[in-house]
Protein backbone atom coordinates (compact mmCIF):
# COMPACT_ATOMS: atom_id res chain seq x y z
CA UNK A 1 0.00 0.00 0.00
CA UNK A 2 1.40 3.54 -0.65
CA UNK A 3 1.08 6.35 1.44
CA UNK A 4 2.02 8.81 -0.83
CA UNK A 5 -0.94 10.22 -2.40
CA UNK A 6 -1.65 13.01 0.63
CA UNK A 7 2.53 13.45 0.69
CA UNK A 8 2.16 13.77 -3.07
CA UNK A 9 -0.22 16.62 -2.97
CA UNK A 10 1.12 18.33 -0.22
CA UNK A 11 4.39 18.75 -1.70
CA UNK A 12 2.52 19.92 -5.13
CA UNK A 13 0.94 22.55 -3.08
CA UNK A 14 3.98 23.41 -1.43
CA UNK A 15 5.79 23.87 -5.17
CA UNK A 16 3.23 25.59 -6.10
CA UNK A 17 3.10 28.55 -3.53
CA UNK A 18 7.26 28.50 -4.15
CA UNK A 19 6.72 28.94 -8.05
CA UNK A 20 4.50 31.89 -6.77
CA UNK A 21 6.91 33.19 -4.05
CA UNK A 22 10.30 32.85 -5.49
CA UNK A 23 10.24 31.60 -8.74
CA UNK A 24 9.01 35.25 -10.26
CA UNK A 25 12.12 36.77 -8.16
CA UNK A 26 13.81 39.08 -10.92
CA UNK A 27 17.89 38.20 -11.11
CA UNK A 28 19.98 38.20 -8.53
CA UNK A 29 23.01 41.31 -8.58
CA UNK A 30 25.90 39.86 -9.69
CA UNK A 31 28.19 38.65 -7.18
CA UNK A 32 26.06 36.25 -5.14
CA UNK A 33 26.95 33.42 -7.90
CA UNK A 34 30.12 33.82 -8.04
CA UNK A 35 30.23 34.20 -4.17
CA UNK A 36 28.86 30.65 -3.73
CA UNK A 37 30.85 29.01 -6.86
CA UNK A 38 33.99 30.59 -4.45
CA UNK A 39 32.38 28.88 -1.56
CA UNK A 40 32.18 32.54 -0.08
CA UNK A 41 29.88 32.18 3.43
CA UNK A 42 31.23 35.87 4.73
CA UNK A 43 30.18 37.82 1.79
CA UNK A 44 26.72 35.47 1.29
CA UNK A 45 25.89 35.50 5.14
CA UNK A 46 26.59 39.56 4.85
CA UNK A 47 24.00 39.77 1.95
CA UNK A 48 21.42 38.72 3.69
CA UNK A 49 21.09 41.92 5.57
CA UNK A 50 21.12 43.92 2.28
CA UNK A 51 17.99 46.25 1.54
CA UNK A 52 17.71 44.79 -1.80
CA UNK A 53 15.99 41.56 -1.67
CA UNK A 54 17.52 40.86 -5.24
CA UNK A 55 20.61 40.22 -3.03
CA UNK A 56 19.29 39.10 0.35
CA UNK A 57 16.69 36.55 -1.26
CA UNK A 58 19.06 34.54 -3.45
CA UNK A 59 21.97 34.48 -0.94
CA UNK A 60 19.50 33.08 1.69
CA UNK A 61 18.74 30.19 -1.03
CA UNK A 62 22.63 29.88 -1.96
CA UNK A 63 23.69 28.92 1.60
CA UNK A 64 20.75 26.42 2.11
CA UNK A 65 22.14 24.98 -1.29
CA UNK A 66 25.81 25.05 0.00
CA UNK A 67 24.46 23.29 3.69
CA UNK A 68 26.76 25.95 5.51
CA UNK A 69 25.79 24.71 9.08
CA UNK A 70 27.25 28.43 10.34
CA UNK A 71 24.50 30.48 8.54
CA UNK A 72 22.10 28.65 10.63
CA UNK A 73 21.53 31.46 13.35
CA UNK A 74 21.62 34.25 10.57
CA UNK A 75 19.06 32.44 8.70
CA UNK A 76 16.91 31.68 12.55
CA UNK A 77 17.19 35.47 12.43
CA UNK A 78 15.06 36.11 9.26
CA UNK A 79 11.92 34.19 10.21
CA UNK A 80 10.42 37.11 11.78
CA UNK A 81 10.99 39.34 8.76
CA UNK A 82 8.39 41.36 6.99
CA UNK A 83 9.22 39.96 3.31
CA UNK A 84 7.30 36.58 3.46
CA UNK A 85 9.57 35.42 0.17
CA UNK A 86 12.90 36.04 2.50
CA UNK A 87 10.94 33.66 5.04
CA UNK A 88 10.48 31.05 2.91
CA UNK A 89 13.62 30.96 1.49
CA UNK A 90 15.32 30.86 4.96
CA UNK A 91 12.88 28.22 5.85
CA UNK A 92 13.93 26.21 2.81
CA UNK A 93 17.78 26.76 3.38
CA UNK A 94 17.11 25.46 7.05
CA UNK A 95 15.69 22.34 5.75
CA UNK A 96 18.49 22.25 3.45
CA UNK A 97 20.66 22.71 5.64
CA UNK A 98 19.45 20.00 7.95
CA UNK A 99 21.18 19.86 11.65
CA UNK A 100 19.91 19.68 15.45
CA UNK A 101 19.90 23.55 15.39
CA UNK A 102 18.31 23.72 11.91
CA UNK A 103 15.47 21.56 13.44
CA UNK A 104 14.83 23.87 16.60
CA UNK A 105 14.74 27.19 14.48
CA UNK A 106 11.88 25.08 12.20
CA UNK A 107 9.74 24.00 15.35
CA UNK A 108 9.50 27.63 16.01
CA UNK A 109 8.77 28.23 12.71
CA UNK A 110 5.46 26.95 13.93
CA UNK A 111 4.09 29.57 15.54
CA UNK A 112 4.65 32.09 12.49
CA UNK A 113 1.13 34.22 12.03
CA UNK A 114 1.16 33.42 7.99
CA UNK A 115 0.32 29.97 6.74
CA UNK A 116 2.36 28.78 4.33
CA UNK A 117 5.89 29.33 6.13
CA UNK A 118 4.22 27.63 8.38
CA UNK A 119 3.14 24.36 6.36
CA UNK A 120 6.87 24.51 4.85
CA UNK A 121 8.17 24.51 8.24
CA UNK A 122 5.79 21.62 9.01
CA UNK A 123 6.81 19.68 5.52
CA UNK A 124 10.61 20.40 5.96
CA UNK A 125 10.68 18.77 10.13
CA UNK A 126 8.94 15.71 8.60
CA UNK A 127 11.11 15.56 5.38
CA UNK A 128 13.84 15.56 8.12
CA UNK A 129 12.32 12.91 10.37
CA UNK A 130 12.29 15.35 13.12
CA UNK A 131 11.56 13.66 16.40
CA UNK A 132 12.02 16.72 18.48
CA UNK A 133 9.01 18.07 16.44
CA UNK A 134 7.01 14.93 17.23
CA UNK A 135 4.73 16.86 19.69
CA UNK A 136 4.57 20.04 18.50
CA UNK A 137 3.42 18.36 15.11
CA UNK A 138 1.16 16.49 17.28
CA UNK A 139 -0.05 19.47 18.66
CA UNK A 140 -1.03 20.61 14.90
CA UNK A 141 -3.17 18.13 14.57
CA UNK A 142 -5.69 20.20 16.16
CA UNK A 143 -5.33 23.33 14.60
CA UNK A 144 -8.91 25.04 13.32
CA UNK A 145 -6.58 25.38 9.87
CA UNK A 146 -7.55 22.00 8.16
CA UNK A 147 -4.64 22.18 5.40
CA UNK A 148 -2.58 22.53 8.85
CA UNK A 149 -3.97 19.96 10.54
CA UNK A 150 -3.32 17.65 6.81
CA UNK A 151 0.19 18.54 6.63
CA UNK A 152 1.28 18.03 10.41
CA UNK A 153 -0.70 14.68 9.74
CA UNK A 154 1.55 13.80 7.15
CA UNK A 155 4.77 14.90 8.16
CA UNK A 156 4.09 12.86 11.38
CA UNK A 157 4.24 9.76 8.55
CA UNK A 158 7.23 10.65 7.48
CA UNK A 159 9.19 10.82 10.53
CA UNK A 160 7.79 6.99 11.23
CA UNK A 161 7.44 7.11 15.13
CA UNK A 162 4.99 4.96 17.14
CA UNK A 163 4.67 7.71 19.30
CA UNK A 164 2.22 9.79 16.66
CA UNK A 165 -0.10 6.61 16.49
CA UNK A 166 -2.54 7.50 19.08
CA UNK A 167 -2.99 11.30 18.23
CA UNK A 168 -3.53 10.24 14.56
CA UNK A 169 -6.04 7.36 15.67
CA UNK A 170 -8.16 10.03 17.30
CA UNK A 171 -8.15 12.24 14.28
CA UNK A 172 -9.62 8.97 11.86
CA UNK A 173 -13.37 9.59 12.27
CA UNK A 174 -12.59 13.46 11.93
CA UNK A 175 -15.48 14.98 9.08
CA UNK A 176 -12.56 15.88 7.03
CA UNK A 177 -11.85 13.76 4.07
CA UNK A 178 -8.79 14.76 3.06
CA UNK A 179 -7.25 15.14 7.07
CA UNK A 180 -8.47 11.44 7.50
CA UNK A 181 -6.87 10.12 4.64
CA UNK A 182 -3.05 11.97 5.77
CA UNK A 183 -3.90 10.11 9.38
CA UNK A 184 -4.48 6.88 7.73
CA UNK A 185 -2.07 7.03 5.91
CA UNK A 186 0.44 7.86 8.00
CA UNK A 187 -0.14 5.11 11.10
CA UNK A 188 -0.11 3.30 7.79
CA UNK A 189 3.39 4.12 7.42
CA UNK A 190 4.63 3.52 10.80
CA UNK A 191 2.55 -0.10 10.97
CA UNK A 192 3.03 -2.25 13.90
CA UNK A 193 0.03 -4.00 15.77
CA UNK A 194 -0.98 -0.20 17.28
CA UNK A 195 -1.71 0.51 14.39
CA UNK A 196 -3.67 -1.93 13.17
CA UNK A 197 -5.71 -1.66 15.90
CA UNK A 198 -6.20 2.01 15.29
CA UNK A 199 -7.36 1.70 11.69
CA UNK A 200 -9.39 -1.61 12.39
CA UNK A 201 -12.61 0.82 12.79
CA UNK A 202 -12.32 2.25 9.08
CA UNK A 203 -12.70 -1.55 7.22
CA UNK A 204 -16.24 -0.96 6.92
CA UNK A 205 -15.78 2.78 6.06
CA UNK A 206 -17.99 4.37 3.50
CA UNK A 207 -14.80 5.63 1.42
CA UNK A 208 -13.05 2.62 -0.19
CA UNK A 209 -9.67 4.30 0.45
CA UNK A 210 -9.79 4.89 3.46
CA UNK A 211 -10.93 0.37 3.79
CA UNK A 212 -7.85 -0.58 2.00
CA UNK A 213 -5.53 1.52 4.00
CA UNK A 214 -6.90 -0.13 6.73
CA UNK A 215 -7.24 -3.79 5.11
CA UNK A 216 -3.70 -3.47 4.25
CA UNK A 217 -2.38 -2.50 7.57
CA UNK A 218 -4.49 -5.39 9.04
CA UNK A 219 -3.20 -7.80 6.51
CA UNK A 220 1.00 -6.44 7.18
CA UNK A 221 -0.02 -7.27 11.38
CA UNK A 222 -0.44 -11.02 10.24
CA UNK A 223 -2.43 -12.91 12.97
CA UNK A 224 -2.68 -10.01 15.54
CA UNK A 225 -5.54 -9.21 12.67
CA UNK A 226 -7.71 -12.07 12.94
CA UNK A 227 -10.06 -11.46 16.30
CA UNK A 228 -10.88 -7.66 14.12
CA UNK A 229 -11.48 -9.93 10.82
CA UNK A 230 -13.73 -12.53 12.81
CA UNK A 231 -15.55 -10.21 14.65
CA UNK A 232 -16.75 -7.86 11.77
CA UNK A 233 -18.10 -10.95 9.99
CA UNK A 234 -20.67 -10.73 11.95
CA UNK A 235 -21.74 -7.65 12.01
CA UNK A 236 -24.52 -5.30 9.97
CA UNK A 237 -21.96 -3.23 7.91
CA UNK A 238 -21.50 -4.72 4.93
CA UNK A 239 -18.52 -2.88 3.51
CA UNK A 240 -16.85 -4.27 6.71
CA UNK A 241 -17.69 -7.95 6.65
CA UNK A 242 -16.27 -7.57 2.95
CA UNK A 243 -13.13 -6.02 4.31
CA UNK A 244 -12.94 -8.57 6.54
CA UNK A 245 -13.29 -11.47 4.07
CA UNK A 246 -10.20 -9.69 2.31
CA UNK A 247 -8.37 -9.50 5.90
CA UNK A 248 -8.64 -13.64 6.57
CA UNK A 249 -7.53 -14.56 2.72
CA UNK A 250 -4.41 -11.71 3.47
CA UNK A 251 -3.06 -13.65 6.81
CA UNK A 252 -4.44 -17.31 5.63
CA UNK A 253 -7.26 -17.52 8.31
CA UNK A 254 -9.94 -18.30 6.04
CA UNK A 255 -12.48 -20.19 8.80
CA UNK A 256 -12.84 -23.84 7.12
CA UNK A 257 -15.69 -24.86 8.96
CA UNK A 258 -18.16 -23.73 11.94
CA UNK A 259 -20.38 -20.34 11.83
CA UNK A 260 -17.62 -18.64 11.17
CA UNK A 261 -17.39 -20.33 7.95
CA UNK A 262 -20.88 -19.72 6.88
CA UNK A 263 -20.75 -15.75 7.17
CA UNK A 264 -17.43 -15.63 5.69
CA UNK A 265 -19.10 -17.25 3.02
CA UNK A 266 -22.13 -14.68 2.74
CA UNK A 267 -19.30 -11.77 3.16
CA UNK A 268 -17.68 -12.40 -0.01
CA UNK A 269 -20.69 -11.17 -1.61
CA UNK A 270 -20.45 -7.62 -2.77
CA UNK A 271 -22.05 -5.26 -0.38
CA UNK A 272 -24.51 -3.79 -3.26
CA UNK A 273 -25.10 -7.05 -5.20
CA UNK A 274 -28.49 -7.41 -6.89
CA UNK A 275 -29.94 -11.19 -6.58
CA UNK A 276 -28.18 -14.41 -5.25
CA UNK A 277 -25.16 -15.87 -5.18
CA UNK A 278 -25.99 -19.38 -5.94
CA UNK A 279 -22.43 -20.81 -5.46
CA UNK A 280 -22.41 -19.66 -1.84
CA UNK A 281 -25.76 -20.76 -1.44
CA UNK A 282 -25.04 -24.63 -2.61
CA UNK A 283 -21.31 -23.88 -0.28
CA UNK A 284 -23.58 -23.07 2.98
CA UNK A 285 -26.25 -25.81 1.86
CA UNK A 286 -23.01 -28.25 1.47
CA UNK A 287 -22.44 -27.91 5.25
CA UNK A 288 -25.48 -29.55 6.26
CA UNK A 289 -27.21 -29.73 9.41
CA UNK A 290 -24.19 -28.54 11.48
CA UNK A 291 -24.90 -25.51 9.45
CA UNK A 292 -28.96 -24.76 10.37
CA UNK A 293 -28.31 -23.12 13.67
CA UNK A 294 -26.24 -20.54 12.44
CA UNK A 295 -28.00 -20.16 9.18
CA UNK A 296 -31.85 -19.70 11.71
CA UNK A 297 -28.90 -16.89 13.78
CA UNK A 298 -28.00 -15.40 9.65
CA UNK A 299 -31.93 -15.43 8.63
CA UNK A 300 -32.95 -12.95 11.53
CA UNK A 301 -29.93 -10.73 11.35
CA UNK A 302 -30.01 -7.15 10.16
CA UNK A 303 -28.41 -7.57 6.66
CA UNK A 304 -30.93 -8.12 4.18
CA UNK A 305 -28.18 -9.69 2.12
CA UNK A 306 -27.10 -12.25 4.74
CA UNK A 307 -30.88 -12.36 5.57
CA UNK A 308 -31.16 -13.75 1.80
CA UNK A 309 -28.26 -16.08 1.25
CA UNK A 310 -29.17 -17.78 4.93
CA UNK A 311 -32.97 -18.29 3.61
CA UNK A 312 -31.92 -19.90 0.71
CA UNK A 313 -29.30 -22.35 2.00
CA UNK A 314 -32.27 -23.30 4.85
CA UNK A 315 -34.45 -24.27 1.89
CA UNK A 316 -31.72 -26.53 -0.09
CA UNK A 317 -31.06 -28.01 2.97
CA UNK A 318 -34.70 -28.67 3.07
CA UNK A 319 -36.30 -31.27 5.47
CA UNK A 320 -33.98 -31.38 8.14
CA UNK A 321 -34.09 -27.48 8.91
CA UNK A 322 -38.02 -27.50 9.40
CA UNK A 323 -38.25 -28.30 13.26
CA UNK A 324 -35.23 -26.13 14.62
CA UNK A 325 -36.51 -23.01 12.25
CA UNK A 326 -40.16 -23.51 13.51
CA UNK A 327 -38.55 -23.90 17.11
CA UNK A 328 -37.18 -20.51 17.01
CA UNK A 329 -39.69 -18.45 15.96
CA UNK A 330 -41.20 -18.79 19.47
CA UNK A 331 -37.91 -16.98 20.45
CA UNK A 332 -36.68 -15.03 17.93
CA UNK A 333 -39.35 -13.68 15.92
CA UNK A 334 -41.24 -10.04 16.24
CA UNK A 335 -44.95 -10.57 17.59
CA UNK A 336 -46.21 -9.92 14.63
CA UNK A 337 -44.17 -12.02 12.87
CA UNK A 338 -45.48 -15.09 15.17
CA UNK A 339 -48.69 -14.18 14.99
CA UNK A 340 -48.63 -13.84 10.98
CA UNK A 341 -46.49 -17.36 11.75
CA UNK A 342 -49.40 -18.97 13.36
CA UNK A 343 -52.27 -18.31 10.82
CA UNK A 344 -50.11 -21.12 8.39
CA UNK A 345 -52.78 -23.71 8.69
CA UNK A 346 -54.90 -21.29 6.36
CA UNK A 347 -52.56 -20.73 3.72
CA UNK A 348 -53.75 -23.11 0.11
CA UNK A 349 -51.38 -26.30 0.12
CA UNK A 350 -51.28 -26.74 3.74
CA UNK A 351 -49.62 -28.81 5.86
CA UNK A 352 -46.95 -28.39 4.50
CA UNK A 353 -43.16 -28.94 5.60
CA UNK A 354 -42.04 -26.34 2.71
CA UNK A 355 -44.90 -23.84 4.01
CA UNK A 356 -43.43 -24.39 7.85
CA UNK A 357 -40.00 -24.07 6.44
CA UNK A 358 -40.74 -20.86 4.39
CA UNK A 359 -43.35 -19.27 6.68
CA UNK A 360 -40.95 -19.41 9.46
CA UNK A 361 -38.17 -18.17 7.94
CA UNK A 362 -39.89 -15.24 6.92
CA UNK A 363 -41.24 -14.76 10.12
CA UNK A 364 -37.55 -14.28 11.76
CA UNK A 365 -37.00 -11.34 9.75
CA UNK A 366 -36.11 -8.80 12.39
CA UNK A 367 -37.87 -5.97 10.12
CA UNK A 368 -41.15 -8.44 9.55
CA UNK A 369 -44.24 -6.05 8.66
CA UNK A 370 -47.42 -7.87 8.44
CA UNK A 371 -49.53 -7.40 5.56
CA UNK A 372 -52.82 -5.16 5.22
CA UNK A 373 -55.42 -7.50 7.00
CA UNK A 374 -59.16 -7.83 5.79
CA UNK A 375 -61.44 -5.07 7.73
CA UNK A 376 -65.33 -6.61 8.53
CA UNK A 377 -66.80 -4.24 6.44
CA UNK A 378 -63.95 -5.08 3.32
CA UNK A 379 -65.67 -7.23 0.82
CA UNK A 380 -63.48 -9.87 -0.42
CA UNK A 381 -62.83 -7.98 -3.99
CA UNK A 382 -62.04 -5.14 -1.95
CA UNK A 383 -59.35 -6.47 -0.08
CA UNK A 384 -58.19 -8.53 -2.90
CA UNK A 385 -57.59 -5.21 -4.39
CA UNK A 386 -55.91 -3.88 -1.46
CA UNK A 387 -53.56 -6.55 -1.48
CA UNK A 388 -52.40 -6.04 -5.22
CA UNK A 389 -52.12 -2.65 -4.72
CA UNK A 390 -49.28 -3.26 -1.67
CA UNK A 391 -47.83 -5.57 -3.70
CA UNK A 392 -47.50 -3.22 -7.26
CA UNK A 393 -44.17 -2.26 -6.50
CA UNK A 394 -42.41 -5.00 -5.35
CA UNK A 395 -43.71 -8.45 -3.52
CA UNK A 396 -42.59 -9.14 0.18
CA UNK A 397 -42.37 -12.52 1.53
CA UNK A 398 -45.72 -11.77 4.14
CA UNK A 399 -47.71 -10.67 0.99
CA UNK A 400 -47.71 -14.14 -1.12
CA UNK A 401 -49.56 -16.48 0.92
CA UNK A 402 -52.38 -13.56 0.18
CA UNK A 403 -52.04 -13.45 -3.57
CA UNK A 404 -52.26 -17.65 -4.09
CA UNK A 405 -55.78 -17.70 -3.71
CA UNK A 406 -56.59 -14.92 -5.80
CA UNK A 407 -56.05 -17.31 -8.59
CA UNK A 408 -58.78 -19.00 -8.28
CA UNK A 409 -62.20 -15.95 -8.70
CA UNK A 410 -62.87 -13.83 -5.64
CA UNK A 411 -65.92 -14.26 -3.94
CA UNK A 412 -67.99 -16.88 -6.02
CA UNK A 413 -68.10 -14.89 -8.52
CA UNK A 414 -68.08 -15.74 -12.68
CA UNK A 415 -65.25 -14.59 -15.13
CA UNK A 416 -67.46 -12.09 -16.61
CA UNK A 417 -68.97 -11.09 -13.32
CA UNK A 418 -68.04 -7.60 -12.89
CA UNK A 419 -67.36 -5.13 -9.68
CA UNK A 420 -69.08 -1.65 -9.73
CA UNK A 421 -66.62 -0.46 -6.61
CA UNK A 422 -64.54 2.57 -6.88
CA UNK A 423 -61.24 1.53 -7.62
CA UNK A 424 -58.59 1.51 -4.74
CA UNK A 425 -55.81 2.17 -7.07
CA UNK A 426 -54.81 -0.75 -8.54
CA UNK A 427 -54.73 0.39 -11.62
CA UNK A 428 -52.85 4.13 -11.05
CA UNK A 429 -56.63 5.86 -10.94
CA UNK A 430 -58.61 6.68 -8.25
CA UNK A 431 -61.85 7.10 -10.78
CA UNK A 432 -64.47 4.52 -10.52
CA UNK A 433 -63.55 1.39 -12.56
CA UNK A 434 -64.20 -1.94 -13.30
CA UNK A 435 -62.34 -4.98 -12.01
CA UNK A 436 -63.46 -8.33 -13.06
CA UNK A 437 -62.24 -11.75 -11.93
CA UNK A 438 -59.94 -12.55 -14.77
CA UNK A 439 -58.12 -8.92 -13.58
CA UNK A 440 -57.71 -10.30 -10.56
CA UNK A 441 -56.37 -13.58 -11.35
CA UNK A 442 -53.77 -11.63 -13.87
CA UNK A 443 -52.69 -9.53 -11.91
CA UNK A 444 -51.72 -12.66 -8.83
CA UNK A 445 -49.72 -14.17 -11.47
CA UNK A 446 -47.76 -10.82 -12.54
CA UNK A 447 -46.89 -10.58 -9.17
CA UNK A 448 -46.18 -14.06 -8.31
CA UNK A 449 -43.70 -14.35 -11.23
CA UNK A 450 -41.90 -11.07 -10.43
CA UNK A 451 -41.56 -12.55 -6.48
CA UNK A 452 -39.55 -14.93 -8.57
CA UNK A 453 -37.62 -17.88 -6.36
CA UNK A 454 -39.21 -16.59 -2.92
CA UNK A 455 -41.94 -17.44 -3.82
CA UNK A 456 -41.18 -21.37 -4.39
CA UNK A 457 -41.73 -23.09 -1.84
CA UNK A 458 -45.74 -21.80 -1.41
CA UNK A 459 -46.23 -22.04 -5.11
CA UNK A 460 -44.82 -25.90 -4.93
CA UNK A 461 -47.21 -26.44 -1.21
CA UNK A 462 -49.92 -24.64 -3.51
CA UNK A 463 -49.77 -27.39 -6.50
CA UNK A 464 -51.69 -29.64 -4.15
CA UNK A 465 -54.02 -27.17 -3.23
CA UNK A 466 -58.09 -28.76 -2.93
CA UNK A 467 -58.69 -26.50 -5.61
CA UNK A 468 -58.30 -27.37 -8.69
CA UNK A 469 -58.14 -23.74 -10.11
CA UNK A 470 -55.38 -23.00 -7.80
CA UNK A 471 -53.42 -26.08 -8.52
CA UNK A 472 -53.09 -25.71 -11.76
CA UNK A 473 -52.68 -22.07 -11.95
CA UNK A 474 -49.60 -22.93 -9.54
CA UNK A 475 -48.18 -25.71 -11.75
CA UNK A 476 -48.25 -23.44 -14.55
CA UNK A 477 -46.47 -20.46 -12.71
CA UNK A 478 -43.72 -22.87 -11.47
CA UNK A 479 -42.72 -23.35 -15.13
CA UNK A 480 -42.59 -19.86 -15.82
CA UNK A 481 -40.52 -18.76 -13.13
CA UNK A 482 -38.05 -21.69 -13.54
CA UNK A 483 -38.16 -20.95 -17.56
CA UNK A 484 -37.82 -17.49 -16.63
CA UNK A 485 -34.86 -18.08 -14.41
CA UNK A 486 -32.96 -20.22 -16.47
CA UNK A 487 -32.92 -17.21 -18.91
CA UNK A 488 -31.28 -15.38 -16.48
CA UNK A 489 -27.83 -14.36 -16.97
Amino acid sequence: MKQGKTTSIFYLLAALFMLGLVGCEPPAKEGIAEWKAEGNVEKLLAALGDANRRMSIPAAQALGEMKAEVAVEPLAALLTHTDSQLVVAAIQSLISIDTESAETHLITALKLKDRWPRMLAINGLGTMKSTQAIDPLIERLNAPDERIATAAAVSLGLINDPKSIAPLAAKVESPSYSFRLACAESIHSIGGKEAAEALSVLIGDEHSALREIAVNTLIASGSFAAPYALDALHGKNAQARQSAAIILEGIDAVPSDGKLRIFYLIAKMPPKAEGIDDSIVMQLAEMGEVAIPTLIKAVSHKAPNIREHAFRALETIGKPSVAPTVKAVETRATPAGRQWFSKRSSWEGAPSWRLDLWGAATALNPEFKPPYTQSPDMTEEEYATQTLQATQREVPREYIPLLIPLLAPVGGRSDDSMDSSPSIGLFGSSSRSYTTVIDFQEFAEQRLISAGDIALFPLIAAADSSSKQISDACKSLLLKIKSSSSKSP
